[in-house]
């Protein structure tokens, strides 16, 4: 497996606050119109607890009472972009509503990795990662594309939660979702960016040295 192969394709945050009582139409509409001249989303919702501003299903930011969500698809550039993009924004809302803390947050990326012509996704995890023998999955009684695995890494107060698996899309190539929990409250977006950049270095360096690592023969 070539790791100069692995790119992102999916790039998602979402973090908690205190819950917002002074948010209403007007502040939304001006929050959004300060964004947009910045970022272009075209279409601007309310919703019953805050707003939406989307640009079709691609590009997408939730602004809630208690919590924003940003989720970008589809990505056509570096990783550093989109996390700017998002820093930017939250820069933006703690500032119109004077948030005091970040509680919770999350980050999500999603990655795929072409198999370079070695073999597809499912023939690779099966041969790299799994010892079950056709008969044995005979007793299922069912075709299968291909199997995946999930690894759940809680280390302090923070948990690391990965599955790789074939992306049945395109069986030529590997799929890896990352998602990484930040319990521990904050009031600096650097500390916010840090766990970004934690979260993509560890799904390039620590996953993908993982994956590419030769299998030890057998004794």
């Amino acid at each position: 497996m070539n790791p100069e192969l692995l790119r992102t394709i999916y790039f998602a945050l979402e973090t908690v606050y205190p819950p917002i009582m002074k948010m209403d139409k007007t502040n939304l509409t001006e929050l959004y119109g300060s964004v947009n001249q910045r970022y272009h989303y075209s279409t601007f919702a309310l919703i019953q607890n805050g707003a939406v501003f989307s640009e079709q299903d691609i590009s997408v930011c939730h602004i809630l009472r208690d919590r924003i969500q940003f989720k970008e698809e589809n990505l056509q550039a570096d990783i550093q972009i989109y996390k700017e993009k998002v820093l930017d924004i939250l820069k933006m809302t703690q500032a119109k509503y004077a948030i005091p803390v970040f509680f919770l947050q999350v980050v999500t990326l999603r990655g795929i990795w072409d198999c370079d012509k070695e073999t597809n996704a499912s023939e690779f995890i099966h041969q790299r990662f799994l010892k079950i023998t056709p008969e044995e999955l005979q007793v299922l009684d069912r075709p299968f594309a291909g199997i995946g695995l999930r690894f759940n890494s809680p280390k302090g107060e923070d948990t690391f939660d990965f599955r790789i698996e074939p992306w049945f899309r395109d069986l030529k190539y590997l799929f890896i979702e990352l998602r990484s929990e930040f319990p521990l409250p904050i009031n600096s977006l650097e500390v916010a960016e840090k766990r970004i950049n934690q979260t993509y270095d560890y799904l390039f360096t620590k996953i993908s040295t993982f994956i590419a690592q030769p299998e030890k023969p057998t004794m």
